[in-house]
């Protein structure tokens, strides 16, 4: 019992550290997204939008009925309006906020800006300030930022700025503790995988090793067969020769034994 309630509460840990890490990826590829698309700055008025398609659909509608040969024209028409009108819908909060230069910071985003440089003002042992903060491009009061005023979307997350974390000094305490061990548990997963590529390495040449070692034994195991080809030979060669040498003197023994008695005499005078 003891074993599947750790096994089942480090896969909830697992699951729940994967859930986390997904749901930052989506909202960081949205906020990607979101940046990537066009949008006129210089621009606030809300009727634009929809002037631009009042103008445009009825013309769709003229090209699609007058021209029906020709859709893509429609479509380019269309789809041209539809960037363009987005393009104004979608309005970053810093281009507003910069025109607007002579008012002050919300309170809430000064103290969320305050709180993010007091935990960098930690991290370089420098006292942090505890008086009001502005900004290079300051933004409207709070009174005048609206939800609407603030564009649809931007995402500015950091570890060590959690909502929860933002509640006095234990949470602060409780911010960093979160912080050191969202690095530590990035930390381990980059040495589990970095140990994990060196084992897929060292196995590569482990086996690339044993291949060229195999190849090596089987050269030489050829080249042993070929001397010992070759040492069969030269001793076949060399009992044929023996054979011969012993033919060639048995038969001079013979030729010997042949001729007259008086010959060897005579052939030694």
């Amino acid at each position: 019992l003891n074993l599947f309630i750790a096994g089942a509460h480090q896969a909830y840990e697992e699951a729940h550290d994967n859930a986390e890490t997904r749901f930052f990826q989506e909202r960081a590829d949205i906020c990607l997204q979101c940046l990537f698309r066009p949008t006129f700055p210089g621009t606030s008025r809300r009727w634009v939008p929809f002037a631009i398609l009042g103008a445009s659909i009825p013309g769709w509608l003229m090209m699609l009925m007058y021209v029906p040969s020709h859709p893509a024209i429609a479509s380019v028409i269309l789809f041209v309006a539809v960037v363009l009108s987005d393009s104004f819908l979608l309005q970053h909060g810093w281009h507003s906020r910069s025109r607007q230069g002579d008012l002050q910071v919300a309170p809430e985003e000064d103290a969320d800006f305050r709180e993010c440089t007091s935990a960098e003002a930690e991290d370089t042992d420098a006292p942090a300030s505890t008086t009001p903060l502005s900004h290079p491009a300051s933004t409207r009061s709070a009174k005048s930022l609206s939800a609407s005023d603030q564009k649809y979307l931007w995402f500015c997350y950091r570890i060590e700025c959690e909502v929860s974390g933002s509640a006095g000094e234990g949470g602060s305490s409780g911010s960093s503790l979160m912080g050191r061990k969202a690095v530590e548990k990035m930390r381990s997963s980059r040495i589990s995988h970095d140990v994990l590529r060196l084992r897929r390495n060292t196995e590569n040449m482990q086996y690339d090793m044993d291949l060229k070692l195999s190849h090596l034994r089987e050269g030489m195991q050829g080249l042993g067969q070929d001397l010992s080809g070759r040492l069969d030979k030269l001793q076949e060669a060399v009992k044929g020769l023996v054979v011969n040498i012993e033919r060639l003197g048995l038969g001079a023994q013979a030729e010997s034994q042949q001729l007259p008695e008086g010959w060897e005499s005579a052939r030694a005078q």
